[in-house]
């Protein structure tokens, strides 16, 4: 159980971990993970793989015409995993202690995990190992430089333009972002791998964390979640497919 794992290391002056909100993170779905990280004001990319108990359902939706996020292994995974951890007021008091939840999640949860600081230093990352599929197809190099105010825009815009993946013309989203936009355009430069354009996106937004979820019929899907305006979070599936280049 667990894999290799990066720990951030506890400053002396902090204040110890409350372990009522470590013993949650234990026994929490990813989803719910990710949840806290946005809700918390951190942002993190994971990549993960869909349940083996789900891989029926989304053979079912893939390819309809339907939204996004019900035809999507984003939607699908999602949909079965968030909002089962119930984490009171409990929040996440720093980026070490960020750092330490995750390496105790990924050290306590089944199947091998990655966490790893991503080159942004405010960014940390949660990869499933076996998501192999996924993790490949975030390495083309993005090509163009995106400037915009609005997260699930930049977001499908770098996706779009550096995968040729389809995303929608228009976001049906569960609601909006607390921190989806913002009063002076991000930009995120060109010459950077997918996956640092993603950190470097959810970085410069803040409470938001961007998931490619792996299918094992080859499908790698991404979608947001970030903080809501009403305390809540919001989701939005930005591709049901990279494709394979």
């Amino acid at each position: 159980m667990g894999g290799m794992l990066f720990t951030m290391s506890a400053r002396p002056w902090q204040q110890a971990p409350n372990p009522m909100l470590f013993d949650r993170v234990s026994k929490a779905s990813v989803a719910d993970l990710a949840r806290l990280v946005a809700q918390s004001g951190f942002s993190a990319g994971f990549v993960i793989t869909l349940p083996q108990d789900k891989e029926d359902t989304l053979a079912r939706v893939a390819g309809s015409r339907g939204q996004m996020m019900a035809r999507s292994g984003f939607g699908v995974w999602l949909n079965s995993e968030l909002g089962a951890t119930d984490w009171g007021p409990q929040r996440l008091g720093s980026l070490d202690e960020l750092g330490d939840v995750l390496t105790r999640f990924a050290a306590r949860s089944s199947g091998e995990w990655v966490v790893a600081p991503a080159r942004h230093a405010n960014v940390s990352m949660l990869k499933a190992k076996d998501a192999t599929l996924c993790q490949a197809r975030l390495t083309p190099v993005v090509g163009k430089l995106v400037e915009n105010r609005d997260l699930i825009t930049t977001i499908s815009t770098i996706v779009r333009d550096t995968t040729g993946a389809a995303v929608p013309r228009g976001f049906i989203g569960s609601c909006i972002g607390a921190h989806q936009f913002v009063e002076q355009p991000i930009t995120v430069g060109s010459g950077v791998t997918l996956e640092d354009a993603l950190n470097s996106t959810v970085s410069a937004f803040g409470s938001s964390v961007w998931i490619a979820v792996q299918s094992r019929s080859g499908v790698c899907s991404i979608g947001v979640i970030q903080s809501g305006m009403n305390g809540g979070v919001c989701t939005t599936a930005i591709t049901d497919n990279i494709p394979q280049k």
